[in-house]
């Protein structure tokens, strides 16, 4: 394996490199598998999944499996060929690493409870794609006060501003199946007159 990650680099800088077709065919380009991260929500549970074009579904858990191994700068597959990796594949390594102490990998998704939605976020950045229902959801629960919601039982009562964000707020997490308390420990109106 050496010889492909650091010999044969090496050599190809330094001059002009003539490989036979049998050992070409055991090297596969890295950007034509274009590996990708998408991320839906879906009742109250979170899809991580991980996808290369070219590579079944069973395979990529074995993929994957490699991929935590940081260090590592290649994947060998079943077939015995190997993938150099390059910055794609580091990307969904790291991004691997991170949420992988948050659940198990089956058939290339880690399924995880929505309330890991902003840890997620931040753990993935720029190296994942976000349905619409996530993004949603994340800027919902970064900024409750934008959440809208339907006033089917209104309160016969005058709320303070506070009171109508604590019930907004309340609203907002009951949409995405979450629990909440509101509570504080200085009297500020959790009671209504």
């Amino acid at each position: 394996m050496n010889f492909f990650v650091r010999e044969l680099p090496n050599l190809r800088q330094n001059g002009i490199v003539t490989i036979s077709d049998e050992l070409n065919d055991l090297l596969l380009d890295a950007k034509a598998l274009n590996p990708t991260v998408n991320v839906s929500e879906t009742d109250g549970f979170l899809a991580v999944k991980f996808s290369f074009d070219g590579i079944n579904e069973q395979e990529v858990d074995g993929i994957l499996a490699q991929l935590e191994d940081v260090n590592r700068p290649y994947i060998e597959r079943p077939d015995g060929s190997i993938i150099v990796l390059d910055e794609s594949f580091n990307k969904v390594a790291n991004a691997l690493v991170k949420i992988r102490q948050q659940g198990k990998v089956k058939n290339g998704q880690v399924k995880l409870h929505a309330s890991q939605a902003l840890s997620i976020q931040s753990a993935l950045g720029g190296s994942a794609q976000f349905d619409q229902k996530f993004e949603q959801m994340t800027q919902n629960l970064a900024h409750p006060e934008g959440f809208e919601y339907a006033n089917d039982h209104p309160v016969q009562a005058q709320l303070r501003p506070y009171q109508k964000l604590g019930i907004q707020w309340l609203e907002m997490l009951d949409s995405y199946h979450f629990g909440g308390i509101l509570a504080d420990e200085m009297g500020l109106g959790k009671q209504y007159k």
